[in-house]
């Protein structure tokens, strides 16, 4: 552990003292311990790469590499039937900044990437609205992730707003999703 980020005002917690006389408290300055030193710290990651699925809006296949202890690439390859419209299919890569709580394996995490889309749109019965196009876009990424301690698992949630820059642009929030992953 390199150290703490100092995010608030410190508040020092009290604690009995073994060696105290009862009814006395170590003093905040041996104690040591500020609330923000115990909300959020860095940490070294608690693996290395992983592979694994998303879903909420459709289904992802994901895989996570990391390139520092607070810094990952995830590849993201998604597919939506869109509830019968049609299907689409979207290829997004991240950077991903990482940082860490309290509690052991739990992090969030931060990012921004670029992303390709491709989605095709069916007919309805009384008109010819059927096309496709290809999008590109960029994309961010703000999430929760709890390394399964023991296990070679990960658990996260995720949103993923993108701002697609052709085929008509936008912003689109649609992204991200609940997802486990297999951690090596």
């Amino acid at each position: 552990m390199t150290g703490a980020y100092i995010i608030a005002a410190p508040v020092f917690a009290q604690q009995k003292d073994a060696a105290a006389p009862q009814g006395t408290t170590t003093s905040p300055a041996k104690e040591g311990r500020t609330a923000a030193s115990s909300v959020v710290q860095h940490s070294e990651q608690p693996y290395k790469a992983a592979l694994g699925i998303k879903f909420l809006w459709g289904i992802s296949a994901t895989g996570k590499f990391f390139v520092k202890d607070n810094a990952a690439f995830e590849a993201i390859v998604h597919y939506d039937g869109m509830s019968g419209l049609g299907t689409a299919l979207n290829l997004t890569a991240l950077y991903e900044y990482h940082g860490s709580f309290a509690v052991p394996g739990l992090r969030w995490y931060l990012g921004g990437g670029a992303s390709l889309g491709y989605i095709k749109l069916k007919g309805f019965e009384d008109s010819e609205l059927d096309s496709s196009s290809f999008s590109y876009g960029v994309d961010g990424v703000a999430g929760l992730e709890y390394k399964i301690d023991k296990l070679p698992i990960a658990i996260s949630v995720d949103w993923q707003p993108g701002y697609t820059l052709n085929s008509g642009g936008g912003f689109a929030s649609k992204s991200g999703g609940f997802g486990v992953k297999y951690t090596f």
